[in-house]
Formats: C-alpha cells, sequence, structure tokens
C-alpha cells in the first residue's frame, strides 16, 4: 500500500494475499511510520494500491474512523451530531447511546467544538455504531480516551455484529477485542491467528527454541 508513484519512492507496505471473514476482528500492529493508517486509507479506497487490489465481499459496507475526527461539524451539539447520522432516533434513544460513551445528563447539549480530544472520540465512534454498515475501520481509536471510556468502547465493538479491522498500539485493548494479528514486520505482514497474547507467546516460544544449541 502507498500512496502515490513513483513506486520505489512511495512504497511502504508489500502485502501478502489478505483476507477478512465474515465477523473477524483483526488488529494491524507495527513500528510508527511503517504504513499501517495509509494500509487503512487504501482499504478503504482513500487511497490508490501501487499494485494489486482491494477487493469487498457481497454487501459489504465499510464504515471508517479517522484519528482527525474530519467529519465531525464543531458548532453543533453532542446530541445533534448523533441525531445528525440517525435523524429519526428519538432522543431518549439517542442519550442512551451517549451514556454508554459516557456522556451523561447536559454532557449532550455541549458544543462538539469545545470538546477535548477523547470526548470527541467518544461522539465519533458513537455515530459509526448508528452507520448502515457491517465493517469497521478504525485508526488509533484509543488515542485521547481514559481507562473508563477504552473500557466502553471494549464493550461496544464486543458486541458489535459486524467485522472490525483496527489500528492500535494499546495491547490491553487489542488483547480485548482482536481475534487475529496482522502484524508489520520489514514491509510486509505477517498474519497470526488468535489473541496479542497468544502471539506473543507463540513469539516468545519460537525465540526460546531458537537459541537452544
Amino acid at each position: 500500500a502507498a500512496p502515490a508513484t513513483p513506486e520505489n519512492e512511495y512504497l511502504l507496505i508489500k502485502c501478502p494475499n489478505l483476507e477478512m471473514q465474515r465477523g473477524q476482528r483483526v488488529a494491524l500492529m507495527g513500528p510508527n511510520g511503517s504504513g499501517k493508517t495509509t494500509l487503512l486509507r487504501t482499504i478503504v479506497s482513500e487511497l490508490p494500491p501501487l499494485r494489486g487490489l482491494v477487493r469487498l465481499g457481497h454487501k459489504v459496507i465499510i464504515n471508517y474512523y479517522a484519528q482527525a475526527h474530519e467529519g465531525l461539524q464543531m458548532e453543533a451539539t453532542v446530541l445533534e451530531e448523533i441525531r445528525r447520522i440517525k435523524p429519526l432516533i428519538k432522543e431518549t434513544e439517542a442519550r442512551t447511546l451517549l451514556g454508554r460513551f459516557l456522556f451523561s445528563g447536559d454532557d449532550v447539549f455541549k458544543r462538539v467544538g469545545d470538546l477535548s480530544g477523547g470526548e470527541r472520540s467518544r461522539v465519533a465512534l458513537a455515530q459509526l455504531t448508528l452507520m448502515a454498515g457491517n465493517l469497521l475501520v478504525l485508526d488509533e481509536p484509543t488515542n485521547h480516551l481514559d481507562i473508563n471510556a477504552r473500557e466502553a468502547l471494549e464493550v461496544v465493538l464486543n458486541e458489535y455484529n459486524g467485522s472490525i479491522l483496527f489500528v492500535s498500539h494499546d495491547r490491553y485493548f487489542i488483547d480485548a477485542v482482536a481475534d487475529t494479528i496482522w502484524m508489520v514486520d520489514n514491509g510486509t505482514i505477517e498474519r497470526f491467528a488468535g489473541t496479542y497474547s497468544e502471539y506473543a507467546a507463540a513469539k516468545e516460544a519460537a525465540a526460546r527454541a531458537a537459541a537452544q544449541p
């Protein structure tokens, strides 16, 4: 995945054939600058692949969460932003949803432009849960979230019926959500079927075996 030509100048990751199954939860991991966000942006068609293609399954609809929260309307209230995504939602239902993302009482009437980075993240994530999609693509969803908000997000994502592909450096969050690891390593992707704890244990066991005479 890479943003533009010439190819040798911009190539970040050479992807093997990767496939996500319905309901799968994949954590895309790797060092900063290794191309994870570029790969996500390629998958959601914001950037073209240099080679190969991205093919969506039948009736797959992507909802993409970017770190910068570009889609939020800064002059709107938190409640208005939720109802903008789903205009027919009742206020009580919208407030219940926002409560799951830790907005209570008059918090729902705060202007989005006055919110902290973590609060804006929670609004954007709440919006995603209302969108008609079945594949969540999330770029660092726990950035700016405190531990309570992170745990609330874990609960919501674990109740989500679709598939999830996300980038994160939060290993506790990854362990709580992901059932598959895609690890970016030296410009390619290593695939592992299992949680991050299982991945780390397998790597440790392999290293011990390699060190034995």
